[in-house]
Order: C-alpha cells, then structure tokens, then sequence
C-alpha cells in the first residue's frame, strides 16, 4: 500500500501527478529550460566540430512532495 508500505515518487510534475491518488511525489524539472539547454549545445558543436566540448550544465530542480511519500510517525 502507497505510502505504507513503500513510497513512490515521479519525474517531470506533469498535470497527472495531482490527478491520481494518492497524489504523485514528482521532482519538477523545467522542461522548456532543457530543450533551450540541449539546442544551444548541439549547435555550439556544430559550429565547432573540430573542438571537443567538456561541459556539466546544472539545471535547478524541485521536490514537491505529496500524498505517494509521505507516511507521518504514528504515535
């Protein structure tokens, strides 16, 4: 049983996470700053194809924690 017996958690925080029960812990990742992210180093390597490209690109994230994590101590 959820979360009883074991928590579940999601990624991305879609529209669905808030619909099912109990609702979905999810980490919310900005998925429009991804796409922005990936373009704009796939083409720097275009334009730079003789050039190799060592790069760690951090992108803030969120834990929003919900009903499918959260077991409250019993007293």
């Amino acid at each position: 049983m959820i979360p009883a017996e074991i928590a579940v958690a999601g990624f991305s925080n879609s529209a669905f996470s808030t619909i099912i029960k109990p609702n979905l812990t999810t980490i919310d990742q900005p998925g429009n700053r991804v796409g922005e992210l990936a373009i704009k180093t796939l083409i720097d390597e275009i334009n730079s194809p003789d050039e190799i490209h060592h790069k760690t690109i951090q992108i803030k994230t969120n834990l929003i924690i919900r009903k499918s994590s959260f077991n409250p101590l019993k007293k």
